[in-house]
């Protein structure tokens, strides 16, 4: 496995974990908060920018 190859799996997977918990039926606690913070009036995206900081 080369290095591109490893790169390219990592941003797979870390897109599908991320699409899951923004998904409205996401049943993962992360998902739920997501779900509990933008009720309060935080865009989804502006959610996605803050877990992007955080990495």
């Amino acid at each position: 496995m080369t290095a591109d190859h490893f790169v390219e799996i990592v941003k797979k997977e870390k897109d599908s974990i991320l699409a899951l918990y923004f998904s409205e039926n996401s049943e993962t606690q992360v998902g739920k908060m997501i779900r509990d913070i933008s009720d309060q009036g935080i865009s989804k995206d502006s959610i996605g920018h803050m877990a992007i900081m955080l990495r």
